[in-house]
């Protein structure tokens, strides 16, 4: 199939896949360089109200590669285990950051499978408001 850049989507409630805004403003992707994975195979990216289309719409124009956004991103969740309300954090103490690495390999497993060479280039991380009224505290 191809080489196939791998990034791996987390953090909270901005970087879910399917986003908040108004999907019939998102651009469509391109479905042969865009793409994500549903937990058991790769397929292509849709257009959403999340910020994915208009990422890996830009990510193929720039690179001329395809991309996999793999979603892992937890809504309400906080970095740090102070401020975890009980959606879960990414602090050494927490269990998100495994869970992501669990996401991460089985795409990679899938995206091989399906004949790809996988690139991993690293972790796209948006956090929200979650952990503001703790900054004081890290």
């Amino acid at each position: 199939m191809g080489d196939l850049d791998v990034i791996l989507c987390a953090g909270q409630s901005n970087m879910l896949l399917g986003g908040v805004g108004d999907a019939s403003l998102a651009p469509t992707p391109d479905p042969s360089l865009a793409f994500t994975f549903d937990g058991t195979s790769v397929v292509p990216l849709v257009a959403n109200g999340g910020a994915h289309p208009s990422f890996a719409q830009t990510y193929n124009c720039l690179t001329r590669r395809a991309v996999l956004l793999v979603p892992a991103a937890v809504g309400s969740s906080s970095q740090s285990s102070i401020s975890d309300l009980g959606a879960g954090n990414w602090d050494i103490t927490g269990t998100l950051f495994g869970l992501a690495l669990t996401k991460l390999n089985a795409a990679l497993v899938a995206a091989a499978t399906a004949g790809w060479t996988t690139h991993y280039l690293g972790v796209w991380w948006a956090q929200g408001e979650t952990d503001a009224d703790y900054a004081d505290t890290y």
